[in-house]
């Protein structure tokens, strides 16, 4: 349905095909276009706005800066239920399980939870309009469990299959000082790499600044 409802609106309001041929082309086109063809019609500029499909979102900024907070408030006020919420967190200790807990009840019943440490790709693929909290955890995650040569393939996939409303949280890390530890490093570069590649494929980005989101894209 999703695929459908761009693609109409795309061939009708974008490129100006009649709404009837559009509606005809778009019926063949969404059986046979491969999910990284679509993304890349909706990189084109204004093309999700003219063609009003779904609206990607990636919120970013410091430790406790309200990024989850904000995640929740825009999806409340712009998704349609059911709502999605991908959970990367491990509960590996009590603080942790304590702050998962914490998060839930925030949630409530207004989001159908589905936990996911590793492969956010699948996770993400059979879902509506989500939110994904968050990529810092997913890539330590992925160190911590050795999986660090599958990090370009999932994130690549995840990214082509963001064909809905979704908004990911993600940490910028990139305003601190170079860790002298080697582990950090590595940790930084691959987060940050996953910032720059989800940012590239959302239509909107946020940095969150003490509370306060400030529009960067």
């Amino acid at each position: 349905r999703g695929r459908h409802h761009f693609l109409t609106a795309f061939l009708h309001e974008f490129l100006g095909v009649s709404r009837e041929i559009a509606e005809q082309d778009a019926c063949k086109m969404e059986h046979v276009l491969s999910d990284e063809t679509l993304h890349k019609m909706k990189l084109l500029p204004n093309a999700e706005k003219k063609g009003g499909g779904p609206v990607i979102a990636l919120i970013t900024g410091g430790v406790k800066s309200g990024k989850s907070g904000r995640a929740l408030e825009l999806a409340r006020r712009s998704f349609a239920g059911p709502r999605y919420f991908l959970a990367t967190a491990e509960p590996l200790d009590d603080e942790m399980r304590r702050r998962i807990a914490r998060h839930r009840e925030e949630r409530g019943d207004a989001f159908i939870t589905i936990e996911e440490k590793l492969d956010i790709d699948k996770a993400i693929a059979g879902m509506g309009p989500a939110v994904v909290d968050c990529i810092p955890l997913w890539v330590n995650n992925l160190l911590h469990y050795q999986r660090e040569a599958d990090f370009t393939a999932i994130l690549d996939a995840f990214i082509g299959h963001m064909n809905r409303d979704c908004i990911v949280v993600t940490n910028e890390t990139g305003l601190g000082n170079i860790p002298f530890d080697a582990a950090i490093r590595r940790y930084n570069i691959l987060l940050a790499e996953a910032n720059r590649k989800i940012a590239a494929a959302a239509d909107r980005v946020e940095l969150m600044v003490s509370g306060i989101p400030l529009k960067v894209k």
